[in-house]
């Protein structure tokens, strides 16, 4: 074919021959003759030549998405000085030279290729699409995630005919992304999935998913393996999209054969990146489920909990674990496709409906004390639990079943434990509470004596003496506190007799007078003369109300003052203590009857103390059927109220 004519600016160049090429390209041979008067060597002047004819073939870049060669025969001509002194002379760059006569024959070569390529290139396009199909239909039966990525690679190159691919897997955190397979630099599949890097570290990656691009084309890139260039050449990137999320990319070069860029090769890419970004995402989620099928199933296995599975309609067993059939005693070929009634587990019927039930309404049960029969006919109670599970099959129950028959046969046995361990921790706490305060009063009866032992001085053995008897009241009074709540603790019943509250409140306002007047406080009685008796044990509400009335004055500063009331109420007796003393925070008013609770404040005005105090008033009261409340403000005062029931 030689009808693509000669531009009329370009008079020293004759086209001799244009070829078709098998891989679509052009080949154009055209005679050269460079005419002038300079060396092209040297650049002299001169009218000596000496001619060379030889071929020279030029590749130059793609145009129009085809690889166009020029082909040309110069004569070249060389001034006599640099033909004998060839050491000097530089080969021409004829790569160059031919820039022009390409630039020359763009248009019409670009007519010719459209007419020669275009029902060629569609023709190869529909072969592709075909090849296409078929490739997606082998992938859809790659067994694991792993085979989907090597026989992508291995697919895409021997059916589609892409020169080299490669496929990354981007990562949940949508921020780095993993090698999956690629092609090395001689054509072989190589496993890349020790490459790992952030996405904004690649930048054709990062602008890709950037941009939201399906597609991404580089005509003259460097091309990669290993992060190291190996070539230059096209480029293409396709995202593997799953929706809206980017979950890869597929990438394309000619590094190998070197060949031009076909038209349709971007978008069979992106059409094969497509398939395979739908082909990743389903095959994750069946691999991820089949991993979470396999944890279900062995933890369904394992598990000490009898476990089974049954329909929701009927309740036929599907399966049931190692712990059911050990609890049951049927086997597991028993067992399946039959119902708990068939197998005589549940022995009321109407139960089971009533459970089956409520279940379908709120789609789960816990703890649901049942009766049910073992194979041989042992009766067992147990804790029934279920749910409801969707599968690919449909929905089913779920139902957990915990044994508590030999919980019930020893209930009494715990419960006796339960109150030895609760007597046990009674004491372990006290003596971690009060551990300091014990150990301060016996050190002081220690360091008396000692000093009792060595002095002769009788003022000073006297006063040695009280802070000896004072240590020892002390110590008294913690082991007392112990013994009564422990006594309380134990008590169930009282016996009891009417008391007048008020005497209680006389006598103990007569013991604590001396103790008031030493610290300058006042105490006044406001007591109702006319209130009825109570039905109690005098002794324990007498320690009550002089627990109540010590509290007050210990936590009451010096020229204070503190009041009891009484009055009556149509049902109840009520008693009254109000201080001018520190207050207690509302964060600690929950906590002022626990055992052992002193606030803070508390504990920096009154250095001894059990802490057993308040525990014992609330003890007593809630023996004799009444109620205690309180009421405090920080730095002003607090008042306790008591209410016991009158005898009727």
């Amino acid at each position: 074919m030689t009808d693509i004519q000669v531009p009329l600016d370009l008079p020293n160049v004759k086209v001799l021959a244009v070829e078709r090429r098998t891989d679509g390209g052009w080949t154009i041979s055209v005679e050269s003759t460079l005419a002038g008067a300079r060396c092209e060597t040297c650049g002299r002047e001169t009218t000596a030549f000496q001619s060379y004819d030889d071929w020279v073939e030029v590749q130059h870049l793609p145009l129009f998405e085809q690889a166009v060669f020029i082909r040309y025969r110069p004569k070249r001509y060389v001034c006599q000085f640099c033909e004998d002194h060839p050491t000097t002379r530089q080969q021409p760059d004829w790569h160059q030279a031919s820039s022009p006569y390409t630039r020359a024959y763009q248009a019409q070569l670009r007519q010719a290729d459209v007419a020669l390529s275009s029902e060629e290139n569609v023709w190869q396009f529909q072969e592709k699409l075909k090849a296409l199909h078929e490739v997606s239909i082998t992938l859809t039966r790659a067994s694991s995630l792993d085979d989907l990525c090597r026989g992508a690679i291995e697919l895409g190159r021997a059916e589609l005919g892409f020169d080299r691919l490669g496929l990354w897997l981007i990562n949940d955190d949508l921020e780095t992304m993993n090698g999956a397979y690629g092609t090395s630099t001689d054509g072989q599949v190589q496993d890349e999935r020790y490459l790992h890097t952030r996405i904004e570290d690649d930048p054709m990656a990062a602008e890709t998913l950037r941009n939201k691009s399906r597609i991404s084309v580089w005509e003259d890139a460097p091309l990669y393996t290993d992060w190291k260039v190996v070539g230059q050449g096209w480029n293409i990137m396709a995202v593997l999209w799953d929706g809206d999320r980017g979950v890869g990319w597929l990438a394309a070069d000619n590094l190998i054969h070197k060949q031009p860029l076909l038209p349709y090769q971007p978008e069979l890419l992106q059409l094969y990146s497509a398939t395979l970004g739908h082909l990743l995402a389903r095959k994750k989620t069946e691999e991820q489920f089949r991993q979470s099928e396999e944890r279900f199933a062995r933890i369904f296995n394992v598990t000490p909990i009898p476990i089974a599975i049954s329909d929701v309609d009927v309740g036929h067993y599907i399966a049931v674990n190692d712990s059911w059939v050990e609890l049951f005693g049927h086997s597991r070929e028993e067992a399946l496709g039959r119902t708990g009634i068939d197998l005589g587990i549940w022995t009321n019927e109407e139960e089971r409906a009533r459970l089956r039930a409520k279940l379908k309404q709120q789609d789960w049960l816990l703890d649901e004390e049942i009766t049910v029969n073992a194979k041989d006919g042992t009766t067992l109670s147990v804790l029934w639990s279920a749910v409801l599970i969707n599968l690919d099959q449909g929905t089913f129950t779920l139902s957990m079943t915990y044994d508590i028959t030999d919980r019930k046969q020893v209930e009494q046995q715990r419960l006796e434990l339960a109150l030895a361990n609760e007597r046990l921790q009674f004491l372990t706490e006290f003596l971690g509470n009060i551990s300091h305060d014990l150990k301060t009063p016996l050190a002081i009866i220690n360091t008396s004596l000692y000093l009792l032992d060595h002095l002769n001085e009788p003022d000073r053995q006297k006063d040695l003496l009280r802070k000896i008897k004072d240590q020892t009241q002390l110590l008294e009074k913690f082991i007392q506190d112990i013994l009564t709540i422990s006594h309380l603790d134990h008590t169930h019943v009282l016996s009891t007799h009417p008391v007048n509250l008020n005497d209680l409140i006389r006598r103990a306002e007569a013991e604590l007078r001396q103790s008031a007047e030493q610290k300058n406080l006042r105490i006044t009685l406001n007591l109702d003369k006319q209130m009825p008796p109570v039905l109690g044990d005098e002794d324990e509400l007498y320690r009550a109300v002089i627990n109540l009335m010590e509290n007050a004055l210990n936590y009451t500063p010096e020229g204070g003052s503190v009041a009891i009331d009484t009055f009556t109420t149509e049902r109840h007796a009520v008693t009254k203590v109000t201080d001018t003393g520190i207050g207690i925070r509302d964060s600690e008013l929950p906590h002022i009857f626990e055992r052992f609770y002193r606030t803070n404040q508390a504990k920096g005005l009154v250095k001894t103390g059990s802490g057993l105090g308040l525990a014992i008033v609330k003890r007593v009261i809630d023996l004799h059927d009444g109620t205690i409340q309180v009421q405090s403000i920080p730095n002003r005062g607090t008042v306790f109220e008591v209410r016991l029931p009158v005898e009727q």
